[in-house]
């Protein structure tokens, strides 16, 4: 698959290696050809947990500080991470194309950033809880997101009472 960018330089892109996301793992990745240079990139998100893991280099020192106290904020918080495998032969690429695990494509990264976004309630769902909760039904939260970033959640919806501790365990 080929895919024209409008980058500035208007770069087109070849993919070359894509596995979708895949809960288990908390991330998805791509290789992609650039037409223009040649070079090959592989291009990874997901959790920022597991893109901790999967960055060989780059995480800035205060990375467990930002990342929780944003999801502390309420945001569901991304990492990416990036790899240059520079100029492959044709040999190699059908080789990556064919024959490349995901554990292969997802190793050795340089993080690049986070992707941070705001996680709002709609207006009426503290309301709507409420409603629920006076029918005499006990309402629990059930989330895959960060634990601290459905704590959040929990309080601004009222499921968690203020002043309440919150005890988090593995």
């Amino acid at each position: 698959m080929i895919i024209p960018t409008q980058g500035e330089q208007g770069h087109t892109l070849k993919v070359l290696q894509r596995f979708e996301f895949q809960h288990a793992r908390a991330s998805m990745s791509i290789a992609v050809k650039d037409m223009t240079t040649g070079h090959v990139h592989v291009f990874c998100k997901g959790s920022f947990e597991r893109i901790a893991d999967v960055s060989a280099r780059g995480l800035p020192a205060n990375f467990d500080e930002i990342t929780s106290q944003s999801a502390r904020m309420g945001c569901y918080v991304l990492g990416m991470a990036h790899r240059d495998l520079g100029m492959l032969s044709p040999e190699e690429e059908d080789q990556l194309a064919t024959n490349c695990t995901r554990d292969q494509l997802e190793l050795d990264l340089e993080f690049i950033g986070l992707v941070l976004f705001k996680n709002l309630l709609k207006e009426d769902t503290a309301d709507a809880i409420q409603q629920i909760k006076q029918g005499d039904v006990r309402v629990v939260m059930i989330t895959g997101d960060n634990a601290l970033t459905g704590v959040f959640i929990g309080q601004q919806c009222h499921l968690v009472p203020p002043n309440t501790h919150v005890i988090l365990g593995d």
